[in-house]
């Protein structure tokens, strides 16, 4: 694949996977509103919790070999089988061991009351399997068919969980709404599929998924670790930290809801760099979409930091104010990931998956006391803060040990203006929050922003784009 062909599929492939996700967070954030309204904070934080215990056992039963099919250029059938069959196994034992187990563990943490939840959320762990088909639509670039699924069930999950909630089932609502959206895509996607997984079990094929995707679980497992410490740190050392955690996971989730958008990079860049020969049209590309990324997660980021507040009190009411600051401060961390999440598919097209393992381990070492010390000292606040610090150092040391090598630059070259632009944003929203000023001088502060982060950061990504689109609207 040469790189004309790579910029005509991934600009479509984009254009449909980005439709797709739009629709997706319309509906996610219009329910979790809606929600938000309707139930109390504590809910919110109960399962976060719950989530949290129930969901580490889930990293166990992933074993990516859904990317295995996609980067293997034969076989693939035999390889969807036996990747089918693996992570069917790991999840029906770690189902098992959850319901035995459980009690004992809620036990042990103090939320005895939440063991019921942390159960039924296990029935989730047997997502990871059943949905490997999608990735033959991915392998063969049929982006529309791989997405249409998931909006279908997320609106007739939300349908649910808002029903649920009328009823005040509480958070058997929110409960409902994660459970009734992964049934309903599996069940569409094993409903169209043109080919269903098998069990078989090949020791050689098994073996090779299991080379190439050691490296992936041991980094999912370390990083659902440093994705959900902090959940832990807030909700059992601050004071009525279920409700705090409730706040801290509703910003959170804010922010993770744009940073889903990373799906298109994954489901488009990964099958399209793999099939591509040319390392040095690779490297090109590489540095022009995450330079793309970064200036397109860089206007969300100035939008939230300067009208975080007004958007939190407007959609979700007052009684939500204590997630305004982390709310500002987990956009420039979604940022912040969005850029590095580039880098990982351009290194899994190399086969390297060390890098994750690496970022993880040093991600997870760091942030524990971090954000321990920072909760203690700042509340949620300090959490989100720390959070960012522990992001920033990780990226730098991923693109310094494997993306200065194989591209020639580093970490300053993708990510100092758009961290510049987003200091300058919140250091100026902190000087008019001070003095009180009104919405006017923020708009007209924002505006002067914009044309600073255009002559920085936009003006050099037009020409690409112009590009781009020239190949799109090409038959």
């Amino acid at each position: 694949m040469n790189e004309k062909e790579f910029v005509k599929i991934s600009t479509r492939g984009g254009v449909i996977v980005a439709t797709a996700i739009t629709i997706q967070y319309i509906v996610s954030f219009a329910t979790q509103a809606a929600l938000a309204r309707m139930l109390d904070p504590k809910h919110f934080g109960q399962l976060a919790f719950a989530s949290m215990v129930a969901m580490f056992f889930n990293s166990f039963t992933n074993i990516h070999g859904d990317k295995f099919v996609v980067l293997e250029k034969k076989d693939t059938y035999k390889n969807l089988n036996n990747c089918f069959t693996l992570e069917l196994i790991l999840a029906l034992i770690f189902v098992v061991f959850v319901f035995l187990f459980a009690p004992i563990i809620m036990r042990l943490l103090n939320k005895e009351d939440l063991t019921i939840f942390v159960q039924v959320l296990a029935f989730s762990y047997f997502y990871n399997p059943m949905i490997r088909p999608r990735c033959l639509l991915e392998r063969n670039l049929s982006f529309f068919h791989s997405k249409f699924p998931f909006i279908i069930s997320q609106v007739i999950a939300a349908l649910i969980a808002l029903m649920m909630a009328y009823l005040g089932m509480g958070i058997w609502s929110l409960l409902g709404w994660r459970l009734s959206l992964l049934t309903g895509e599996v069940a569409i996607h094993w409903f169209i599929a043109s080919y269903r997984p098998k069990l078989e079990w090949d020791k050689d094929i098994i073996k090779k998924i299991a080379q190439f995707g050691w490296p992936l679980l041991g980094s999912t497992i370390l990083v659902f670790f440093y994705y959900n410490i902090d959940y832990y740190i807030v909700g059992q050392t601050l004071e009525d930290g279920e409700v705090q955690l409730g706040y801290y996971w509703l910003a959170f989730q804010m922010g993770m809801y744009f940073l889903k958008t990373r799906e298109i990079l994954y489901t488009v860049l990964f099958p399209v760099f793999s099939r591509m020969e040319d390392e040095t049209s690779k490297n090109r590309i590489f540095q022009k979409l995450t330079h793309i990324v970064g200036g397109a997660f860089l206007i969300p980021s100035m939008v939230a930091i300067f009208f975080g507040r007004d958007i939190i009190l407007l959609v979700f009411g007052s009684k939500w104010e204590p997630s305004v600051i982390p709310f500002q401060i987990i956009f420039i961390t979604v940022l912040t990931r969005a850029i590095h999440a580039n880098a990982g598919y351009f290194l899994y097209s190399y086969g390297i998956t060390r890098a994750d393992l690496e970022v993880s381990i040093i991600y997870s070492v760091l942030l524990t006391p971090l954000a321990y010390f920072m909760t203690q000292s700042y509340g949620i606040n300090g959490t989100a803060s720390a959070v960012l610090i522990i992001n920033c150092i990780t990226v730098s040391y991923a693109f310094t040990r494997y993306i200065k090598p194989l591209t020639g630059v580093g970490v300053l070259h993708f990510f100092l203006r758009p961290w510049l632009i987003a200091a300058l944003a919140f250091a100026l929203m902190y000087l008019i929050s001070i003095y009180e000023s009104g919405i006017f001088i923020r708009l007209m502060v924002f505006a002067l922003l914009l044309v600073t982060a255009y002559f920085l950061v936009f003006k050099q990504l037009l020409p690409d784009l112009r590009k781009a689109w020239v190949v799109f609207k090409q038959k």
